[in-house]
């Protein structure tokens, strides 16, 4: 009967663990101390899991096209191309 006891409140000293390293500990880690956007990052990854494959592809083209007028802006490679237009890329 004890062996029974301590395995359950191992269990509950797991659950916990688990709960306090997901919730706390390690949101603290990376939003405060790190100062990442991890947390939401994985957000968005879990909501786009069950998306359809061309939904998947609208969302790269999107952070693709944006990811480019990025690049354009703060390079500004379009000035010294005058014919560089990012809206006539196609991948």
């Amino acid at each position: 009967m004890g062996g029974r006891m301590r395995e359950h409140s191992e269990e509950q000293f797991a659950d916990g663990y688990e709960f306090a390293y997901r919730k706390i500990f390690y949101p603290f880690y990376e939003s405060f101390l790190r100062q990442r956007e991890t947390l939401r990052y994985l957000a968005e990854y879990e909501r786009n899991q069950w998306r359809s494959l061309d939904e998947l592809q609208a969302i790269q083209w999107e952070k693709t096209t944006r990811l480019l007028q990025f690049c354009f802006c703060i390079f500004k490679v379009g000035r010294t191309v005058p014919e560089f237009d990012i809206h006539c890329i196609q991948f």
